[in-house]
């Protein structure tokens, strides 16, 4: 163990202890990626190997998890799946911003798709949650030590002709909703309010959309997220992952409930129907 991974070993898990935290969750976003340096593959099978050793020894109790990558070029580059299946006691898949606004990809797409459309073919069939946890479940992570990541959140593009408004859209920069087309679900459910707005729901994706004008929304609801809850549960995986509660509804301005989505997503998973 270096100096500097026993320093930061040491001084994490004591302030845990001090504070009442039950564990540490790494979100290295990306052992080596895009630079594939890999070094760092190694030396991040290394750190979570080491925390399992000082972890067992002086914190039984704590948990031991890590944030990982959904996109299969991002998952060989960076991990040594093998060896993180060893040490940590589950991974979170981050299985959402499979598609946002970029200047190489300027084209709509859902945030967070559960199952891929029959049209798409090659790497885009790829970019869907039930891939990528397969893909981990391939590589040798346990099936209960994966946890599907679910999105309370969007992203927003601005259409380059309104006329345009599917999937594969054309889009000329972020949306004006929410904030660099990071689309919270109060920015969505106000966006839906507007009496001009048309919002459906594609049933291979398992997602809903929304556009007015040349704004184009990719978002979660009630629905979508059940529909996630219900593939966690049916798949037999380890759990969810919201990511996050501050873009979900704290305050209750989409309706009654506040957290309406990770309630939801809650209520699934801890029903007692199979």
């Amino acid at each position: 163990m270096s100096n500097y991974s026993c320093r930061f070993i040491k001084n994490a898990i004591s302030f845990l202890n001090k504070t009442g935290f039950d564990g540490i969750d790494l979100d290295w976003e990306f052992p080596s990626w895009p630079d594939a340096d890999l070094n760092q593959v190694k030396n991040f099978s290394l750190l979570i190997a080491e925390l399992r050793q000082y972890v067992s020894k002086e914190a039984q109790h704590m948990l031991l998890s890590a944030a990982v990558a959904a996109p299969d070029l991002i998952i060989q580059q960076s991990y040594e799946v093998g060896e993180l299946a060893k040490y940590l006691d589950f991974v979170s898949i981050m299985s959402y911003d499979y598609h946002m606004f970029s200047e190489f990809l300027p084209l709509t797409g859902p945030n967070a798709p559960l199952y891929p459309r029959d049209q798409e073919l090659g790497y885009m069939r790829t970019l869907n949650a039930d891939w990528s946890a397969n893909r981990w479940l391939e590589l040798g992570m346990p099936r209960k030590k994966i946890n599907v990541g679910i999105p309370t959140y969007g992203h927003s593009f601005r259409l380059t002709n309104e006329n345009n408004n599917g999937w594969n859209a054309p889009a000329s920069g972020f949306g004006y909703t929410g904030t660099d087309g990071f689309t919270s679900y109060p920015d969505a459910c106000k966006f839906l309010k507007d009496r001009k707005t048309n919002h459906n729901f594609d049933d291979s994706y398992q997602v809903p959309y929304a556009y007015n004008g040349n704004e184009w929304i990719s978002y979660e609801n009630e629905l979508s997220v059940k529909l996630k809850a219900m593939y966690v549960k049916e798949k037999r995986f380890g759990g969810a992952m919201i990511y996050s509660l501050n873009s979900d509804d704290f305050y209750g301005e989409c309706g009654a409930k506040k957290f309406v989505l990770t309630r939801t997503v809650n209520d699934i998973l801890t029903s007692d129907d199979r």
